[in-house]
């Protein structure tokens, strides 16, 4: 299982949990860590030349660290009276996947403000740098420190970060620094193992985000399922709905693929980028769009590589598989999203999450032959000032930014009398409805 922690934009203004891995990072009042040695500072900047960190101590020591980050390189150093000492090489371990330097907008494109991050963890004596997304995946460069002999980390307090020799960059500071990475993979306190707590290869409920703590409990119970004992066929006559070009599945699909929902208009219609939406209850005003969502995915189909509106959010595998793949940003250094590990593929049971800090961005798709069924649950922080109304994802065919209003294909009730008629009423009887189909036409593969 791929393990990940801890997508962050700082900016927002997360919510404050019993136990976070991050608590909010504020903007910084006088530009001071609050423990010495101690926390994460974030810089949102569209520097073109430099950009430098520096973090100077209290009295008590008696040299600052800096990093600076240039179109090309990136060096960390200390300062001692006026005097700056580049860290030795082989304390500078650059990390995959990313390159360190700055994300310079290319030419004739406008600069996109980029999230660089620099962690100081005086507790294990690293020093971490990255970019977007403050997590082990996603670190640049990692600084091992003596514990014994570099003591004048701990008094690092003082904060400054320069953009372009000259500005000071917008800075927010948390006191959380960067550590270890949790697992999208959400089990409930009863069944965790002490082998998974050990290797961090699970993540429980209580330390999820409050946000997400609420949707698990609301959605994790046993019968939130599609095994109905009145309806057992209830997967079936999904999977049926899809494979059959009269029944609804199949026609909404084919609709959705003509609309160009997800690509360009110019473009031909690509049918294996669409999946169904059935939302469950009303918009209650704090989420984007209904808040519970029963998406259904058929075989080969996919989303985009898509945000949400730094809302939280539950997800539980009700039938098949899905596989879901996590990225940095919808941008990148290469100027499209990079991969942070690995994709997980989950089974029916199983349930992700993510957060205003954690595993915002990803793409969802159903390696497999048979029709996947999720239960996608969205709620805003409590801190959130916010609430973008909007998914924000990557256009097929050009790539570009755009926003997806999250709508309803159909309301739950209705499907599942949909789906009954289909099963039991006169589209069951599959020779007539097929000739019927074939005379009109319509060949129902999302063609025009």
């Amino acid at each position: 299982m791929a393990s990940f922690h801890d997508f962050l934009d700082p900016f927002w203004e997360p919510e404050d949990t019993s136990e976070p891995q991050h608590p909010p990072a504020t903007p910084a009042e006088g530009y001071q860590l609050e423990v010495p040695g101690k926390g994460i500072i974030f810089a949102r900047s569209t520097a073109a030349k430099s950009l430098c960190f520096k973090v100077s101590p209290n009295e008590s020591g008696d040299r600052s660290l800096i990093l600076n980050v240039m179109k090309n390189s990136c060096e960390f150093s200390t300062e001692k009276a006026d005097v700056k000492t580049p860290l030795p090489n082989q304390r500078v371990v650059k990390l995959p996947p990313n390159s360190a330097h700055l994300r310079v907008a290319r030419p004739g494109s406008a600069a996109i403000p980029t999230v660089y991050w620099l962690s100081i963890d005086r507790s294990n004596a690293v020093v971490r740098y990255g970019k977007d997304l403050p997590n082990n995946a996603l670190t640049n460069l990692e600084v091992q420190l003596d514990k014994e002999t570099d003591k004048w980390i701990e008094s690092l307090v003082d904060v400054s970060v320069i953009e372009d020799g000259e500005t000071q960059a917008k800075v927010t500071i948390s006191k959380i620094p960067v550590t270890v990475d949790l697992a999208p993979l959400v089990v409930s306190d009863q069944s965790i193992t002490m082998h998974q707590l050990a290797t961090g290869t699970v993540t429980t409920v209580s330390d999820l985000p409050a946000a997400c703590q609420v949707l698990y409990h609301n959605v994790a119970g046993a019968n939130i399922t599609l095994d109905n004992p009145e309806f057992p066929a209830f997967a079936d006559a999904i999977q049926r709905s899809i494979d059959h070009p009269w029944l609804w599945c199949s026609q909404k699909l084919k609709a959705k693929a003509k609309a160009h929902e997800f690509g360009k208009p110019d473009i031909k219609p690509d049918i294996k980028k669409t999946y169904l939406r059935i939302t469950l209850g009303k918009n209650k005003g704090n989420s984007p769009g209904i808040p519970y969502v029963m998406e259904i995915w058929p075989p080969g189909h996919s989303s985009p590589i898509h945000d949400h509106g730094k809302s939280s959010a539950v997800i539980k595998v009700l039938h098949g598989q899905i596989q879901c793949t996590w990225y940095n940003s919808l941008h990148g250094d290469k100027g499209h999203p990079e991969k942070i590990g690995n994709p997980v593929v989950m089974k029916k049971g199983d349930v992700t999450w993510l957060g205003e800090e954690q595993y915002q961005i990803h793409k969802l798709h159903n390696p497999s032959r048979g029709v996947c069924v999720t239960l996608q649950c969205y709620r805003f922080d409590g801190q959130d000032n916010v609430h973008d109304e909007y998914f924000h994802y990557l256009e097929t065919g050009s790539g570009n930014e755009k926003k997806f209003d999250p709508n309803s294909d159909m309301a739950f009730t209705e499907f599942y009398k949909t789906m009954l008629h289909e099963w039991t009423g006169p589209e069951s009887n599959f020779p007539f409805f097929e000739a019927a189909f074939r005379g009109s036409g319509d060949r129902g593969d999302g063609a025009d």
